[in-house]
């Protein structure tokens, strides 16, 4: 029902920070089909993970690039912070199952390029995390969904802008000077 360009979706508990939303805004300026935020590159950060967390999400990441080829090249494919062009869902058949839309995204829409920014992960303000059993088996049962009709993405582009590369790209497409 959004009828902007670009559709973004990220957690409200502000272990994403809003203010991620500009250099996501330019990477889609720049011509990507899509933007990850990573915290698994470098500038990129998981502090706001506790151990455990970041034994579940690492498993998770690795259970999902094992199962569908469309994540394998995606260094954080299974966070909740990503923003892309709302022409990809043109013709997707989106079935998601459980808390993981962009492995659903990734799986099924059709795209050429990601740029993946870095992006510090920060610790919940408030709520609490819904990690659970159901939510892990949900899961599992979206990959082996998606495997069975997911898309092949043999020609997608992942680029990964660095820490200055990002800064450099915000200024050129969202700096409010260079737009009077």
């Amino acid at each position: 029902m959004a009828d902007g360009d670009f559709l973004a979706c990220m957690d409200a508990d502000l272990q994403h920070p809003p203010a991620i939303l500009r250099p996501m805004y330019a990477a889609m300026l720049s011509g990507a089909d899509m933007c990850i935020p990573s915290r698994l590159i470098k500038g990129g950060s998981d502090g706001g993970l506790n151990i455990v967390r970041k034994f579940v999400s690492g498993t998770a990441r690795w259970m999902g690039k094992a199962a569908l080829s469309s994540l394998r090249n995606v260094s954080d494919p299974t966070s909740g912070l990503f923003m892309f062009r709302k022409e990809m869902l043109n013709g997707a058949e989106l079935k998601p199952i459980g808390w993981k839309i962009m492995v659903e995204v990734l799986a099924m829409c059709d795209y050429s390029l990601i740029v993946e920014i870095p992006y510090e992960f920060h610790d919940r303000n408030s709520g609490e995390s819904k990690i659970s059993k159901k939510v892990t088996l949900q899961y599992i049962e979206q990959l082996m969904n998606l495997r069975e009709r997911g898309i092949k993405h043999d020609s997608v582009i992942v680029t990964r802008w660095s820490p200055d590369f990002t800064k450099a790209m915000v200024k050129k497409y969202c700096d409010p000077e260079k737009n009077k």
